[in-house]
């Protein structure tokens, strides 16, 4: 039996080991860009002028901005449980500026629970 022989089968396994090992990495990198695109696809922008808008807020410092133009409930949008003081007061400040001169503002929320929940991820204010 030649040299060559001796070493075929085994290169053939390594070379298919690899190929197996290829396609599971191949699979699982799919999977998550997918399920990164679909998290992606959740995040939806709004624009409008807020003259309509009406700010509360509830106990606990919890901010909710009703009546915009969302399909959430009520066109209710909220801030996460994570958000600082400090957003949510530049927040309440944009809209109450954007109230004052007429100007369109932008709101980035998830739509992934609507129409029950619509957590803020951005905003500011359009030129």
């Amino acid at each position: 039996m030649s040299g060559q022989d001796r070493w075929a089968p085994r290169l053939w396994s390594f070379i298919s080991l690899k190929k197996d090992a290829m396609k599971k990495l191949l699979g699982v990198l799919l999977l998550f860009f997918g399920l990164h695109a679909a998290a992606a696809a959740a995040m939806v922008q709004m624009s409008d002028v807020p003259a309509t808008w009406r700010l509360e807020n509830y106990p606990g410092d919890v901010v909710t901005v009703w009546f915009t133009p969302s399909p959430c409930t009520n066109g209710g949008l909220n801030f996460p449980a994570n958000t600082t003081r400090a957003d949510v007061n530049r927040f309440w400040s944009l809209i109450l500026a954007a109230k004052l001169s007429n100007r369109r503002v932008f709101v980035y929320y998830e739509n992934a629970s609507a129409p029950a929940s619509c957590p803020i991820v951005s905003f500011g204010m359009e030129n």
